[in-house]
């Protein structure tokens, strides 16, 4: 079996992350189906660490949205073991970016389904009225 970002629903970036990584990290967090949540591990993944250079992207939130930041250079286990507590603490209230959105797509595919059905009733009523007009001016 091959595991693939479509089976996924947490991404956990670890260490430094160059310029040319960053459409390649874009992608696979694409990939990923919703629910999705990003846990940016350490120093250089959460703000480019000490490396000041062109070619380091200044921290992951640049091209994916971080839902859990877990600070350390390097990182303890115990403060990852920490963040994910806390995603998982985010997830059961409901607080979570990915959450929020998909909350926000269902209220505006439900908003526009309501201005379909006033826009087929309006014209529904209007089609009504003309044909009243049609047959009171017949009679």
């Amino acid at each position: 079996m091959r595991f693939s970002p479509r089976q996924s629903d947490l991404l956990i970036v670890a260490g430094t992350v160059n310029d040319k990584m960053g459409p390649i990290l874009k992608h696979i967090f694409d990939q990923m189906p919703d629910p999705k949540w990003v846990i940016a591990m350490g120093v250089c993944a959460s703000s480019g660490g000490f490396y000041r250079a062109y070619h380091v992207m200044q921290g992951i939130d640049e091209i994916v949205p971080v839902d859990i930041y877990v600070p350390g250079c390097p990182p303890t286990p115990e403060g990852l073991i920490h963040g994910i507590i806390k995603l998982q603490e985010r997830i059961a209230v409901g607080d979570t970016r990915s959450q929020r959105e998909m909350s926000t797509r269902g209220l505006v595919e439900e908003a526009q389904a309501a201005g379909e059905r006033a826009s087929r009733a309006l014209e529904e009523h209007r089609r009504h009225s003309l044909l009243d007009t049609w047959k009171a001016g017949r009679h």
